[in-house]
């Protein structure tokens, strides 16, 4: 039997959690318990953000890269995205992709 998906309530429990935990200082508690609401319901953007943030506070280059294409799968219209991803890029020194998603971001911005 399947688990049933928290309602919304309990999911934005567990977004306020991970803030605190950020805010608190315990940065992989906070990835953590991101990564536990995008796998508790239907995708949201502002899901993927936060957990693209912390990833990008924990240095996490190659999770966040990894993190922000799946979310541009879920929300390939979305510029925010894009303009992350090429941040994630540029860390990562890998400037022809990060040049590509900020013109991806910029075409989808209008």
């Amino acid at each position: 039997m399947e688990e049933a998906p928290p309602d919304p309530a309990a999911r934005d429990a567990m977004r306020a959690s991970a803030r605190d935990a950020h805010g608190r200082g315990y940065l992989a508690d906070a990835i953590e318990i991101q990564r536990k609401v995008l796998a508790s319901g239907p995708a949201e953007m502002r899901d993927s953000m936060s957990l693209d943030l912390l990833l990008f506070a924990a240095r996490d280059l190659t999770g966040g890269i990894a993190a922000m294409r799946e979310a541009l799968a879920a929300f390939p219209n979305e510029p925010a995205l894009h303009e992350d991803l090429s941040v994630f890029l540029i860390a990562a020194g890998d400037y022809a992709r990060a040049a590509e998603a900020a013109r991806q971001s910029r075409k989808q911005a209008g």
